[in-house]
């Protein structure tokens, strides 16, 4: 079984899982096996799980993951903990992709602006989901390369933040 280690907000999470022929064991803290069966269709997966059945979209762009599950979004990052913080902490800038092929709905900055961690760049739409893309730490927006209406491509770059030093209590 391989670990797979994931971060939601602040609670982070160890999942025990194996993938082989359509199954997928999941072991809990305890030692329990849980087996789903799992179909694709159309960019859809189908979960079976004991007499119950659930459909899922999910998307991923490198650590980030989205979970579409009855038409309610959930965002997440996989992470490394024997690294002991995320890959965004030492870096100085950042690229906002696009997450999966889709449409520009909103872009929610304009150029030079600063935004704080957390704040949303653009929203993008694909297969009836809107996805908010945010800012990984402070930063200010040095590039903008979409407009709302334009059609993107999975992995394609939307925005570029360069990140802003906190000055020491100095009054303005």
């Amino acid at each position: 079984m391989k670990t797979i280690h994931l971060k939601i907000g602040s609670q982070e999470f160890a999942i025990r899982a194996s993938f082989e022929n359509g199954e997928l064991t999941l072991r809990d803290e305890k030692g329990r096996d849980r087996q789903f069966k799992i179909r694709e269709r159309n960019g859809e997966l189908i979960i079976d799980h004991e007499s119950r059945t659930d459909r899922l979209f999910v998307f991923r762009n490198g650590e980030d993951v989205w979970v579409s599950s009855h038409g309610e979004p959930y965002a997440g990052r996989r992470f490394h903990p024997e690294a002991g913080v995320e890959d965004t902490n030492d870096a100085t800038s950042a690229d906002i992709v696009a997450p999966m092929n889709g449409r520009v709905v909103s872009v929610l900055v304009e150029l030079g602006q600063n935004v704080a961690e957390g704040d949303g760049i653009v929203v993008v739409e694909a297969m009836k989901m809107e996805h908010k893309l945010v800012a990984p730490f402070a930063a200010t927006v040095d590039a903008l390369n979409c407009e709302e209406g334009h059609q993107v491509e999975m992995n394609q770059i939307l925005a570029h933040l360069v990140r802003i030093e906190q000055a020491d209590d100095q009054d303005s």
